[in-house]
């Protein structure tokens, strides 16, 4: 549904009680070329608005916040709000604008969470300094389950050291690292990954920098560890010979 406001989301917590899910995009479809700036993206009233309710909240178990160019400032004022509540399970704050700032201040919720199961990071323009916040909290959070953080900007030492810090992690069960720029680095800690992490049995690298001779070890060693489910390397740069041997 489309409402062209900026309706104060007060009102949807106060007459549904029980809102168990609740997924908001700020802005307009349809405009063409005549459009004004200010009809996309959340705005400071809004976050302030969305942030009361969210520290009430005792019913909201899914809150999504896709494409609403959040930014690291609006992310703050958010903050306290999410760390205090007690029931969201699962929050998706893909393609926004983070940067490494945000997604620092993110691996301070992942710190302090003990219910998130679902982070959705995806497209946030986070480079490896962001990616190494967030790897270092992941490695001793108990609760969270999948991540996703395709298309950001996480280079080969950032994937490497994130796979260095899984490797303890006994709760994660899929993360999502497509679309960045993963290659031979990566590879090497995340041979050692798979074979130590048995929990872990979710992985999508699809679209990075994987090139043949890395793809042959991961396939032989895959073949070894029956604990795997999902293992998506495709549109790497590996030939269709490995892919399909």
């Amino acid at each position: 549904m489309q409402l062209p406001s900026h309706l104060n989301v007060a009102l949807l917590f106060r007459y549904l009680r029980n809102l168990s899910s609740l997924s908001i995009t700020y802005g307009a479809r349809h405009l063409g070329s005549k459009y004004e700036r200010v009809a996309f993206g959340i705005m400071i009233s809004d976050a302030n608005n969305l942030e009361d309710c969210i520290r009430v909240s005792k019913s909201l178990v899914s809150l999504g916040l896709p494409g609403n160019m959040i930014d690291k400032d609006i992310l703050q004022r958010m903050m306290k709000s999410l760390i205090l509540n007690t029931s969201i399970t699962q929050l998706d704050f893909s393609h926004n604008i983070l940067g490494d700032v945000g997604a620092r201040r993110i691996s301070k919720y992942i710190k302090h969470t003990r219910i998130l199961t679902h982070l959705n990071l995806c497209d946030n323009n986070i480079h490896y300094d962001g990616s190494r916040w967030i790897s270092k909290e992941i490695k001793n959070n108990k609760s969270l389950l999948y991540i996703n953080l395709k298309h950001n900007r996480i280079n080969d030492l950032g994937g490497a050291k994130m796979c260095e810090d899984l490797q303890n992690n006994n709760v994660l069960r899929e993360i999502v690292l497509s679309a960045n720029s993963l290659g031979h680095q990566f590879c090497e800690k995340f041979c050692d990954l798979i074979k130590k992490n048995k929990v872990l049995c979710n992985y999508d690298l699809s679209c990075n920098f994987i090139e043949d001779t890395d793809g042959s070890i991961l396939l032989g060693i895959i073949q070894t560890l029956p604990h795997l489910t999902m293992l998506d390397i495709r549109k790497n740069k590996i030939g269709s010979s490995n892919l399909l041997s």
